[in-house]
């Protein structure tokens, strides 16, 4: 402490002899210290720029030199100074009570974790108020939506990579961040990640996901295509809207109901019209009972839309199985296969953590990766559950999550 108050002694009188005026120096020692002061309050969130970090060698490095601070401050019990404030404001504003609102990040228009030559093409934004027309299901789009389409030339893959697009709303931000935790840095499998904060299929006048699917795969055509799509939305999505024909839709109606499925067929039905593969991902058990009520109903909705497709082609994969798993109750924290205590969701108790997103897809990826290998070779078959899976260490969960679904 003498040392500290030595250096601000002299910034103080370094300051006062340039007339107010900051060194280039002192610039730099305000930075230093006041990284050095706020850090330790991060805890366990300062690992997470480490998912981001595709250098093995840069990430050991970093890890190396968060992990002390972390342990420190759990230690110190400091860690939970900005999540304890932050709950306290969420309770005091009555935000608590609306998971629709979303503190995370907003319009996260494109995040992709591929080599930056692989999208020198920009991605426009499809926010947009145009109704898209929906075809039956089984049916290629032939609409004006997809005019440009109806030529697209027969795609082989590549032996030696898979694309993968994962999509969605906040939740899906954390799951492609475990994913991306999961399969390392030395993986064939290639992930784009394209997430929107507060979107879904039913707010098209918010973000238009029919647009954004149509400019994505219309920006890839002249590369290699994606091997399939992973798809999280629902969360945001229990709530009334009017349809095309201005009509309100009030949930738990036949009308919402009826309106909602076309809105999720649209998306299905260009996605599936160039990706052979699409997987949803189900609603996560919360901390919120209401909220488990209504993500409950829109699990139903969905499945009941996904039931119309092949199942070659549309798969349904539902998460409470996995976390919080066969005791069916919520959970912030789970034990792994090691005995270790994983922090799968955030202190909203809504969203996953990072680590929370690598314990889901852990189970997950084997299903997702021996499915679609099998697709490549011609084996398609409709069941997942008698086939060996890749070793990994959410086999056994992987095995027991797919006589879920």
């Amino acid at each position: 402490m003498t040392t500290v108050r030595v250096i601000l002694q002299r910034c103080a009188r370094g300051i006062c002899s340039n007339k107010g005026r900051y060194s280039a120096n002192q610039v730099l020692l305000f930075c230093i210290l006041t990284l050095s002061l706020w850090t330790p309050f991060l805890g366990p969130a300062l690992r997470h720029p480490a998912v981001y970090i595709r250098h093995k060698s840069v990430k050991n490095i970093y890890l190396a030199f968060v992990d002390p601070l972390m342990h420190t401050a759990e230690q110190w019990g400091i860690d939970t100074v900005f999540p304890l404030l932050r709950e306290s404001f969420l309770h005091a504003t009555g935000l608590i009570q609306h998971p629709e609102w979303e503190d995370t990040f907003y319009h996260c228009e494109q995040r992709s974790y591929e080599p930056a030559a692989a999208l020198a093409e920009s991605v426009p934004s499809p926010v947009l108020q145009e109704a898209v027309a929906v075809s039956p299901p089984g049916v290629a789009v032939n609409d004006s939506v997809a005019e440009r389409k109806t030529t697209a030339p027969a795609r082989v893959f590549s032996r030696t990579a898979l694309r993968i697009l994962m999509c969605g709303d906040s939740q899906m931000r954390y799951l492609t961040g475990g994913a991306l935790q999961v399969l390392g840095t030395s993986s064939h499998v290639q992930i784009q990640e394209v997430t929107v904060s507060s979107s879904g299929f039913v707010r098209t006048d918010y973000y238009h996901w029919p647009r954004k699917f149509l400019a994505l795969l219309d920006t890839h055509t002249q590369q290699e295509p994606y091997a399939a799509v992973i798809m999280a939305f629902g969360m945001n999505d229990y709530q009334n809207f009017y349809d095309a024909d201005g009509s309100l839709c009030v949930t738990k109606t036949a009308r919402w109901e009826r309106a909602y499925e076309q809105k999720m067929r649209a998306c299905l039905n260009i996605i599936l019209h160039t990706v052979p593969k699409v997987y949803l991902l189900g609603m996560p058990e919360t901390r919120n009972k209401q909220l488990n009520e209504k993500l409950v109903y829109i699990e139903h909705v969905q499945k009941k839309v996904v039931a119309q497709y092949d199942p070659q082609r549309v798969r349904y994969y539902s998460l409470k199985p996995i976390v919080p798993g066969v005791h069916g109750t919520y959970a912030s924290a789970i034990r792994d296969t090691h005995g270790r205590w994983v922090h799968v969701m955030h202190k909203d108790g809504i969203h996953y953590t990072i680590e929370g997103g690598a314990y889901v897809m852990e189970t997950l990826l084997p299903l997702i990766l021996a499915d679609l290998e099998r697709s490549r070779h011609g084996y398609m078959r409709s069941s997942l559950g008698s086939h060996e899976l890749p070793a990994t260490k959410g086999m056994e969960r992987a095995r027991h999550a797919s006589t879920q679904t």
